[in-house]
């Protein structure tokens, strides 16, 4: 399914940095079913779509593509009813939608062809009632979302994390288990290639966070992070401004999430059934 505009090279990138053969593909996701069709206690998904994904972010290196699928379900468990719980979609999530906390880019990045999350964390304050768990599960509907498009599942992601208007207070509505289920999905939890992490307005706030991460991230993880300050030039390096909204200094307009949302909401069904695969 194709869902942003071309950026020309993914499929050459496929086969030059994943190894991606017509053969090898067709081999690999035989093998993969009949591994995840023995899962004990497990509901697998097992369309090649679904599948692809995982192989793909692994360089189809099947046996680190299985792990990663168990992994992927497993952060389900951190918090059943607060992390992608089953029966429950895109439109049960309104009110954290109303947040404007992150978005999608409607342009991949023409530098790399990465997609690009923007988390606005300071857009949501205890308040409202809701913490970080509760933005965790409209981003992996999100990422869902854009991983059906195989230039994502080839080139990767990359995330603006904006901690402007994020004050000391907010630290305590930031539950470990929610820190807990993002590493996880940062290392070997998701299927999607994490090509790096754009960190904005860090303070010292930003240290206390990460402090509270470091320990679980490995090294890889850890070189993946890259603090800009209120340097948007830098930021520009990697993501170029003809593609940001004008608030990190681009020329994209506004930021807006209301194409995502309308995108997730149509897919509402199809994200709720998708919900009940996994362990029982």
């Amino acid at each position: 399914m194709r869902i942003f505009d071309e950026v020309p090279g993914w499929q050459e990138r496929a086969v030059e940095e994943l190894g991606e053969t017509p053969e090898r593909r067709e081999k690999c996701l035989q093998e993969f079913k009949e591994i995840v069709m023995e899962i004990k206690d497990f509901k697998p998904r097992t369309d090649d779509e679904f599948l692809l994904r995982f192989l793909r972010a692994k360089k189809f290196d099947l046996d680190r593509a299985v792990s990663t699928y168990k992994r992927y379900f497993r952060i389900r468990l951190v918090d059943p009813e607060r992390f992608m719980p089953k029966g429950k979609g895109p439109k049960d999530y309104a009110e954290a939608f109303k947040l404007q906390v992150g978005t999608l880019l409607e342009r991949l990045n023409p530098l790399d062809g990465t997609t690009t999350v923007i988390w606005r964390l300071g857009n949501w304050c205890p308040e409202t009632g809701l913490d970080l768990r509760d933005i965790f599960t409209p981003t992996a509907m999100a990422g869902e979302f854009s991983l059906e498009d195989p230039q994502v599942q080839v080139n990767g992601v990359r995330f603006i994390i904006d901690l402007k208007s994020m004050h000391y207070s907010h630290v305590r509505y930031l539950p470990y288990s929610a820190i807990r289920a993002l590493v996880m999905a940062l290392q070997d939890g998701y299927p999607v290639r994490f090509k790096g992490i754009h960190v904005l307005h860090n303070t010292t706030l930003w240290a206390v966070m990460y402090n509270f991460a470091r320990p679980l991230l490995k090294d890889k993880q850890k070189r993946r992070f890259h603090l800009h300050g209120n340097d948007l030039a830098s930021l520009h390096k990697f993501i170029p401004r003809e593609i940001l909204p004008e608030e990190y200094g681009g020329l994209s307009g506004n930021f807006s999430h209301e194409w995502l949302v309308d995108n997730l909401y149509k897919n509402h069904d199809k994200i709720l059934q998708n919900s009940y695969y996994g362990y029982i």
